[in-house]
């Protein structure tokens, strides 16, 4: 039993000497650590081993257990401290990352919301809303050029939307937009100094505290200016003019858009009727079938018309008339009998085809088939005839007689060349036609046996007999009556 006393004894200052190193220990690697600036491994634990009797191995057992023990219960706990601090930091970033989405989000929202609309008034409300919900204000104000004009605009929820004059102008918006600088003031009486000469000038007329105010620019095109006000001090920080900034390049989308819809909404009407005489100038050169091809494939495909009738007529005795008028006076007589001309074969659906100085040329069954082409060519025949009957009775009348000629039969029609297009027709049918008005008289309608086949049953004729015709030889003729 002293033996074991003996022993305990030992341990015991054994342990004690043990303790003092670890601490002499210690303080030394907290020296190193302060002079080397890098972290240090923990101590390996200091194990302790008696030889002799069972006693002193279970008390030397024990010991080193309990000196297990406690490294291994520090260890944990240094692993626990730093397990909660990795977490804290965790927390702490996805509590960051979750707000960020938040903020975008909402900025999707509220640009999407603002670019849709062309309403300045509307804009305005969204804005108020979205901002009001996110930060200190009570009011906005926004400067923007609408065409020439300079438009200020307030909006509070006292007052509403507030449409003011030239004469109102907010300087501070004015400042920020010629500038192109962003201007935050934090107490605005106190701060006015840094952009303005004189204390702020709103719109509405409260005295601002805090205000953000936020140039708007489109690849350097000048929209205009918007600002945030609040009667607070210090309402604002920098993720406040984030926003405000990211805002306003919303808002200067949508203003420039409902510009542009605006300017195109005036001139709607003035396109429309360009767009009118456009069409009216084409279709005065084509048929509406070939100006809507032309337009739809940029050419016009000529076309074989088997069925139509060509009506020629030509002036008498043009080159003696012409000589004894003025080139103005000749024009003019020529213009008013040609217009009589359109208006009588419009309403018997022929087309017209050209002019070739006092000669005129239409035809009838083309670019759409017509079963009776025939009749409708002969009775616009018989009105011009009647009306050069008329004309000739006037005392300024210049031009007194016509001959009419007309050919049944196919013919070729279509567009050619590239510039100052003509619609034109080509075949035997035509070249007959311009015999027949050669061949025909004074105040006389000369049709060819074919045509006379088609109008017997409609129209008094009186057969001519065969007639020499040039480069056509003898041809069947007929004069058409009534």
């Amino acid at each position: 039993m002293v033996v074991a006393y003996i022993a305990i004894g030992i341990l015991a200052i054994l342990l004690i000497l043990i303790l003092l190193r670890l601490g002499l220990m210690r303080k030394k690697i907290q020296e190193l650590r302060s002079k080397t600036d890098f972290a240090s491994a923990e101590e390996e634990p200091m194990m302790v081993t008696f030889e002799g009797g069972a006693d002193l191995e279970n008390v030397a057992t024990n010991f080193n257990r309990v000196v297990k023990m406690v490294l291994d219960r520090s260890g944990e706990r240094s692993e626990l401290m730093r397990d909660s601090k990795e977490k804290n930091r965790l927390d702490a970033k996805v509590r960051e990352f979750e707000t960020s989405m938040s903020s975008l989000t909402v900025l999707t929202d509220i640009g999407r919301r603002i670019t849709a609309s062309l309403n300045i008034e509307e804009i305005i409300s969204i804005l108020y809303d979205y901002v009001q919900s996110t930060m200190f204000v009570d009011g906005l104000e926004l400067l923007y050029f609408k065409n020439e004009e300079t438009v200020y605009l307030s909006y509070s929820p006292q007052n509403g939307l507030t449409h003011h004059n030239a004469g109102e102008s907010h300087h501070l918006m004015e400042w920020s937009l010629r500038n192109k600088k962003d201007v935050y003031l934090d107490d605005a009486k106190r701060d006015y100094g840094q952009y303005v000469d004189h204390p702020i000038k709103t719109l509405s007329g409260m005295e601002p505290g805090s205000v953000i105010c936020i140039p708007m620019m489109m690849h350097e095109k000048e929209i205009g200016a918007i600002a945030v006000l609040t009667s607070n001090t210090s309402a604002y920080n920098a993720y406040h003019k984030e926003f405000i900034r990211t805002l306003a390049s919303y808002v200067a989308v949508a203003i420039d858009n409902s510009n542009v819809y605006q300017i195109l909404e005036q001139n709607k009407d003035v396109i429309e009727r360009e767009k009118a005489k456009s069409e009216d100038l084409l279709l005065n050169i084509l048929p509406a079938e070939v100006a809507d091809e032309l337009k739809e494939k940029g050419k016009a495909t000529a076309r074989n018309y088997d069925n139509v009738t060509v009506l020629f007529t030509d002036f008498v005795n043009f080159t003696g008339i012409s000589e004894s008028l003025t080139p103005a006076e000749l024009v003019e007589e020529i213009d008013y009998c040609f217009r009589a001309f359109d208006e009588i074969i419009g309403r018997h659906g022929l087309e017209k085809i050209k002019t070739i100085g006092d000669a005129y040329l239409a035809v009838a069954g083309l670019p759409m088939p017509q079963d009776n082409h025939a009749a409708r060519a002969i009775q616009a025949a018989v009105e011009i005839r009647e009306f050069m009957a008329h004309h000739s009775k006037k005392a300024e009348a210049k031009i007194k007689q016509i001959r009419i000629g007309l050919s049944s039969g196919p013919v070729v029609a279509g567009v050619v060349g590239n510039k100052k297009f003509a619609f034109d027709i080509w075949g035997d049918t035509v070249n007959t036609a311009a015999r027949m008005e050669q061949q025909s008289e004074p105040g006389k309608i000369n049709v060819t046996g074919f045509t006379q086949e088609l109008i017997k049953d409609q129209f008094k004729l009186t057969y001519r007999g065969k007639i020499q015709a040039k480069n056509k030889g003898e041809i069947d003729m007929y004069f058409v009556e009534g």
